[in-house]
């Protein structure tokens, strides 16, 4: 819509400045008014000019934050994806070296490694699971950070052999690499009560 008004104003500022020039009888109009009135056409072009050029710089940018938050949600597919395939050096690779998990909470994990050892059981054969679906993917500022937010459920046996279910809700913060991979620098989630 934006275009359009803009590509109107361009039209009729021509318009105006062509009839002008063409219909200017030196006896009706002084030399003075027609210089002004084409200097508010030459501003008015001018205008449009820089609002039309804005306006496709600004559809630019939003079509790469749409494509990295594309870029996002399928690197939080992967990284689901390598848990659910007990794949180890998969799930470290969409991780930072510097990283937060159990963000804001009084469990929370700092760096690779620590994520690693809390993470362990998941890859062990009879381990526990953890599945995730991303819902939502946003990038913001420069296109270099984005999150992605979902639903995730646990699953564990307990002690008497009996398949115990958790559910939650996730957020998870990623950062675009210098080779131009996402890989999460934080993550945090939030238990749902149980259903009745």
């Amino acid at each position: 819509m934006a275009d359009r008004s803009v590509g109107t104003l361009v039209m009729s500022a021509c318009a105006h400045s062509e009839a002008h020039s063409k219909g200017r009888d030196a006896l009706d109009e002084p030399e003075g008014g027609m210089n002004q009135k084409k200097t508010a056409v030459s501003t008015t072009i001018s205008m449009a000019i820089a609002l039309l050029t804005a306006t496709s710089g600004q559809a630019q940018q939003r079509a790469g934050l749409s494509a990295a938050a594309a870029a996002i949600m399928k690197a939080d597919q992967d990284f689901n994806q390598s848990v659910a395939e007990k794949n180890r050096e998969k799930f470290l690779s969409l991780i930072a070296d510097v990283t937060t998990f159990n963000g804001g909470t009084a469990n929370e994990l700092h760096g690779r490694a620590a994520v690693m050892k809390d993470w362990g059981d998941f890859f062990e054969k009879d381990g526990p699971t953890l599945t995730w679906k991303p819902a939502r993917a946003q990038v913001i500022g420069a296109g270099d950070v984005g999150v992605t937010t979902g639903s995730a459920v646990y699953r564990a046996k307990g002690p008497d052999g009996t398949v115990r279910e958790r559910r939650s809700e996730y957020l998870t913060i990623w950062r675009k690499q210098p080779d131009g991979t996402w890989k999460v620098v934080f993550d945090t989630g939030s238990t749902l009560a149980p259903p009745r």
